[in-house]
């Protein structure tokens, strides 16, 4: 049988399609970016805070925490006292609401002073992001001029 030339070039053209499509599927599951661990069900250590290169770490003798039970609230201790609020996400968005505490005195005055910077800093939280593998998040606050960092505690050296 004798074929047309507009055959040839119609039937190399159906492979070549197929291998493009092939191509494409396998370039978007194979390459796409991993998914950002959630907030819910997390729970972190706070290390150090404050504003942009003036970081302080937390004080040794201080464990402010930071825990996102499912749905939209949070929890966690600022060092002396327990305290609970609510929160929303949009994208790397992040605020704050309802935070209220205990009032209890710390016994040393320092550590009822970072515990009074670390929930005001916490309400005025603006962005967040999780990095390391999930092992850290920074929640930036006061329209991004200060900075929370928590490590989880499983990960902290």
């Amino acid at each position: 049988m004798n074929r047309s030339s507009f055959e040839e070039p119609a039937i190399l053209l159906i492979p070549m399609v197929l291998v493009l499509i092939a191509l494409s599927a396998c370039s978007s599951a194979s390459f796409s970016k991993p998914a950002q661990p959630q907030l819910p069900g997390s729970q972190w250590e706070l290390a150090s805070f404050g504003s942009a290169g003036e970081q302080v770490p937390v004080a040794p003798s201080a464990k402010p925490t930071l825990l996102f039970p499912e749905g939209d609230k949070l929890n966690g201790s600022g060092g002396c006292n327990s305290f609970g609020g609510t929160y929303t996400v949009d994208g790397n968005k992040i605020a704050v609401s309802r935070l209220a505490s205990t009032l209890k005195a710390c016994a040393d005055p320092d550590l009822m002073a970072q515990e009074a910077r670390y929930l005001a800093a916490l309400q005025k939280a603006s962005t967040y992001s999780i990095e390391k593998a999930g092992g850290t998040i920074r929640i930036d606050y006061d329209g991004n001029k200060g900075a929370l960092n928590f490590v989880r505690p499983e990960h902290r050296p």
